[in-house]
């Protein structure tokens, strides 16, 4: 255990950085005599084929409670029909939308924080991400676009 952990482990007080900080990886905070809270980052990329959708398997286990998602196109979307926007929504274990009016350009990114207010933040079942092409339009098989999902879930 490093010194780290054993400060995080018994740490009852507010922790100020004084520099930005960028957050990859996990934090475990410790509570009560057994368990404790960790928040963890669930990336998936996923691949368009020559559909309407196509799903990005982010794989936010049952029972996490999703804090956001931030999206990135990483290689170009083409649609087939004239499209040049998507629409993003979790698919399985929640139904909130995380993505609205994303541009099909390389770069594009879009970050949305979970509402708890419009839809349960807690998913009941392994949740993963639709991409749709705005007004029923048809990708192109072969853009994607990574997802990255903030949750919270139990240690024991």
């Amino acid at each position: 255990m490093s010194m780290l952990d054993r400060v995080l482990e018994n740490l009852t007080d507010t922790i100020i950085l004084q520099n930005p900080l960028v957050f990859k990886g996990t934090v475990t905070k410790k509570g009560g005599t057994f368990g404790g809270i960790k928040r963890m980052v669930y990336e998936a990329l996923g691949t368009a084929t020559a559909a309407k959708t196509f799903s990005i398997a982010v794989n936010v286990p049952t029972g996490a409670r999703i804090i956001g998602t931030q999206l990135k196109v990483m290689r170009v979307l083409v649609s087939s029909d004239g499209g040049t926007a998507f629409s993003a929504a979790f698919a399985t274990g929640s139904t909130q939308a995380c993505g609205t009016a994303v541009a099909y350009a390389a770069g594009t990114t879009q970050n949305t924080f979970f509402n708890p207010n419009a839809a349960t933040p807690v998913t009941s079942a392994v949740t993963t991400i639709t991409i749709t092409g705005d007004s029923s339009k048809t990708f192109a098989a072969g853009g994607t676009v990574r997802a990255i999902v903030y949750a919270d879930v139990f240690v024991t």
